[in-house]
Parts: C-alpha cells; sequence; structure tokens
C-alpha cells in the first residue's frame, strides 16, 4: 500500500459535516476512510446491526455446542486433529463476524 504523504483541507457547511460524519459513522469507518472510499468510487455501505445482538448469542450458544461435541468426539476416540478443525472452524465465523462491525 502506498504511504499517504498528501494531505487535504475541506472547509465543510455545518449542515455538510454532520452529513459527512453520520454516513461514514453508519458505515463503521472514520470520516477519512470513508471520504477516500468515494473518490476511489467503491461502494460504501451502511453497517446493519439489525439483530445483531440475536445473530452473538446464536453463534454463543453453536460455540457451546460445538465445544461439547467436540469434547465428546475426542473422548470417543476422535483425532485431536479433527477436534482442532472443528474449533479452527468456529474461531474462522466468530472472527467474521467481529470483521463485519
Amino acid at each position: 500500500m502506498d504511504a499517504r504523504k498528501r494531505r487535504v483541507t475541506v472547509f465543510l457547511t455545518e449542515k455538510e459535516y454532520e452529513k459527512l460524519y453520520t454516513q461514514s459513522q453508519a458505515s463503521g469507518i472514520g470520516m477519512s476512510a470513508y471520504l477516500r472510499n468515494l473518490i476511489l468510487e467503491r461502494q460504501v455501505r451502511q453497517r446493519d446491526i439489525t439483530g445483531y445482538s440475536e445473530l452473538l448469542q446464536e453463534l454463543s450458544n453453536m460455540d457451546a455446542v460445538v465445544f461439547k461435541a467436540a469434547e465428546q468426539a475426542k473422548a470417543e476416540g476422535i483425532s485431536q486433529d479433527k477436534v482442532d478443525q472443528i474449533i479452527s472452524l468456529l474461531d474462522n465465523i466468530w472472527n467474521t463476524v467481529k470483521r463485519s462491525l
């Protein structure tokens, strides 16, 4: 990635600033990143956190079930490698959700 060496100063009205602030907050990124995305003609989406707490609760429930199943599988003689794969998959799911914020 190229180092950012150039700075641009922009004067905005209060209304323009509020719109920029609101839209960048809704997208989950800072104002500078928001403006860079617009300049580069990248699509900037609002993050949708509707139902997010329910999703986290379901993932937490799934985490407990998978962990219990992995422990039971390990006790029944399934290899540690297979148990590690299950746990790794669950970690990947959690990280994907966290990044979506």
